[in-house]
């Protein structure tokens, strides 16, 4: 498909497309192995494991995510002519991945040397565990390059090139880890399947990069070009490294100070929660290279209307799913994995408020990172982490696993405020002004989340009910939020976007 025949739009819908398809064959294949797996690697193990995964994100803080920086320059370039720029970006983003080698095989050695204080297993298992994490280092290492071609893609807002790759290399990458663990292979041939989805993405995209990206390549950078570069991916890495906190130092906390088993209690309790959100936050995070279009091309009136039309459909989709969780979580782990693994229902809410600010603070970091204003990003993510770190050790002995997502949520809240004062200043408004938009909006998902938990106690027991049960959520909630927090002109403008897409609509649409 020729890519001026699609708008931002179209091509933002597509790769949102893509990720939903991913996210469906994740969370269908997820569903089915993971009674196999926590049943062959046992509790403690699988707790072990969901706390490995956690702690390669914070190993990949040693990377300094040039690929990352690479996709924001790319989209406030996308729309120029200078392909010799572009195969520079290329060129310098591979050369801080060399510098920092180096830098990650010493974190490497460090969490394999204190893993039996931070991942504390029966000292049968410790081995196990240090060699998993090996594992882990050596993927980790190699993930700048294989995601370099990904990377472009996204930034060149052509996602929707790769539709299924990513899919596919799930359902593999999963059905050889359910095949390793009916084989009796414990937790390193687990995270040696974990590597096989990186390797088959990566080898594919690159594909789709050689053949539909013409000046694909690498070009030495103009002098200067790589510090500028680095120092970009130095905010990058302090920002990605507090993001970090907020995203998996929840389950490193828990494993510290609670143990692997209460890991896999909490992982569990927010699996639905997870699985349900992604889609929404995905369909945000595909419209990013557009909005790298609009600022790079100084529309910023336009990117204001679009903010408060993403901010009210946001709330819509995070209304109709917060509603979903708090009345069927509990029902549904019940009948997934067993009564003994659900968190209960406070844990469930205070996930469910978690997210929800998550959600918001994603979606005002994306107009953040389309200005490249990664500095004050990452000291705006610092407080925000200091102050959920704080919560966690004030209210850990009090409320348990709900001080977690309780600290976490508060923490959002503050850095919430931080970006809208950096919005503010990109886009010429008041912060006042950017609050506005979500008094109505919270007030209507307030009180529909309000309802559903005081009807949770009272959810069938059973698949049929419970299947029932959802589509009564549905059929109540979807136009209550529908009519209450969306405006005429937000409802509108979704049909036109969805019809976009369809191939009997030839003329070009300039509206984002």
């Amino acid at each position: 498909m020729p890519e001026r025949s699609l708008t931002r739009t179209a091509r933002a819908l597509l790769a949102f497309s893509n990720r939903v398809l991913t996210h469906i064959a994740a969370s269908l294949i997820t569903l089915l192995i993971t009674p196999t797996v926590l049943l062959g690697l046992g509790q403690e193990m699988y707790g072990a494991w969901q706390v490995i995964r956690e702690q390669m994100n914070f190993l990949s803080m040693g990377q300094f995510r040039p690929m990352g920086v690479l996709r924001l320059t790319l989209a406030r370039t996308a729309a120029t002519t200078d392909d010799l720029d572009k195969r520079r970006q290329v060129w310098a983003a591979l050369q801080v991945w060399c510098m920092t080698i180096p830098l990650l095989t010493l974190f490497s050695g460090l969490l394999v040397y204190y893993a039996p204080r931070l991942i504390p297993v029966t000292e049968a298992h410790v081995p196990t565990v240090q060699l998993g994490l090996i594992i882990a280092g050596v993927v980790v290492v190699l993930t700048p390059l294989l995601n370099l071609p990904g990377s472009i893609l996204q930034g060149l807002n052509s996602e929707y090139r790769s539709m299924g790759v990513q899919a596919t290399g799930i359902i593999l990458a999963n059905l050889s880890i359910y095949g390793l663990v009916l084989l009796g292979f414990g937790l390193p041939a687990v995270l040696i399947g974990s590597a096989l989805q990186i390797t088959l993405v990566g080898t594919a995209n690159f594909i789709i990069v050689r053949r539909h990206v013409p000046w694909f390549g690498i070009s030495r950078p103009l002098p200067g070009m790589v510090r500028q570069f680095f120092m970009l991916n130095f905010w990058n890495l302090h920002a990605a490294f507090c993001r970090s906190i907020f995203k998996s130092g929840d389950l490193i906390l828990i494993g510290f100070h609670f143990g692997p088993k209460s890991v896999t209690l909490y992982t569990l309790t927010r699996a639905i929660m997870d699985r349900i959100m992604e889609p929404l936050l995905q369909f945000f995070d595909a419209g990013l290279p557009g909005v790298g279009e609009l600022l790079g091309s100084g529309q910023k009136e336009r990117l204001v209307r679009l903010r408060g039309e993403m901010v009210r459909v946001l709330w819509f989709g995070l209304t109709l799913t917060g509603c979903g969780v708090i009345l069927l979580n509990g029902a549904f782990l019940r009948l997934w994995v067993g009564e003994a693994f659900f968190g209960g229902q406070h844990l469930t809410q205070a996930l469910v408020i978690l997210t929800m600010t998550t959600a918001v603070s994603n979606l005002e970091l994306m107009i953040v990172d389309s200005a490249l204003r990664l500095r004050e990003k990452a000291w705006a993510l610092t407080l925000g982490a200091m102050v959920y770190l704080g919560g966690f050790f004030w209210l850990k002995s009090h409320l348990g696993l709900v001080a977690v997502a309780l600290a976490q949520a508060v923490g959002t809240l503050l850095l919430i405020g931080l970006f809208w004062v950096v919005v503010a200043h990109t886009l010429d408004l008041t912060p006042s002004g950017l609050l506005r938009i979500y008094v109505r909006p919270v007030m209507v998902s307030g009180i529909l989340l309000a309802v559903t938990s005081w009807l949770a106690p009272f959810v069938a027991k059973n698949w049929l009910f419970f299947l029932l049960n959802g589509f009564g959520v549905l059929l109540v909630v979807a136009p209550l939020a529908w009519f209450g927090i969306l405006e005429t002109s937000d409802r509108r403008r979704l049909g036109e976007r969805l019809r976009s897409l369809l191939p009997r609509r030839k003329k070009m649409d300039q509206n984002v």
